[in-house]
């Protein structure tokens, strides 16, 4: 039963921080979208960062799934 309960506690504590590293990513998704001006910005787009976003966003999949597949 104690070991239940470590499990659990540490569970909990890995699920936290994963909450809070998603709000992250969403509040900094929201600001990017809502401040960037993509018309006039256009040509300093790089490919790097659409590769930078998509691999956040498959990394966070992973952990939300990863997560999902445990519970």
């Amino acid at each position: 039963m104690a070991e239940a309960k470590k499990i659990n506690k540490k569970e909990d504590e890995r699920h936290r921080h994963l909450q809070q590293e998603n709000t992250a990513y969403k509040a900094k998704m929201e600001f990017i979208e809502e401040k960037y001006d993509y018309v006039s910005n256009v040509d300093n787009l790089k490919l790097s960062i659409f590769k930078d976003l998509i691999d956040t966003n498959t990394q966070v999949n992973d952990t939300v799934n990863d997560f999902s597949g445990k519970v």
